[in-house]
């Protein structure tokens, strides 16, 4: 159970594949770039809807294929740029679906 009122998720253009775009999927670099870019973007929607709580899973790990490791990262980043500012947000909850997602998650907050 989460207790946040608002879970910030994405799910990515599942038709790339099949339209022979494969490319853009396995373009590393501009994916990461991608997923920073969503994350500023929601972290700016969030503060003009004025959200106090928000949660996020570990996005680009799963169809854009971006390692765990790699994509926590990002998050981190972005998020510790944004809560430099002033900011609306009193809670941000970082959600892993298991053991080791949740140990990721641990070990980059803790460095």
């Amino acid at each position: 159970f989460i207790r946040a009122r608002f879970i910030i998720g994405f799910n990515g253009r599942t038709d790339l594949k099949h339209q022979g775009l494969t490319a853009l999927v396995d373009d590393e670099e501009g994916i990461e770039k991608k997923l920073k870019s969503l994350m500023d973007n929601t972290l700016a929607k969030a503060e003009e809807i004025g959200f106090k709580q928000v949660a996020f899973p570990i996005m680009g790990a799963g169809f854009y294929g971006i390692a765990p490791d790699a994509a926590i990262t990002i998050m981190l980043t972005s998020l510790k740029e944004h809560l430099k500012n002033s900011t609306s947000l009193k809670e941000v909850l970082l959600c892993g679906n298991d053991n080791r997602e949740y140990r990721l998650f641990a070990s980059k907050l803790n460095n």
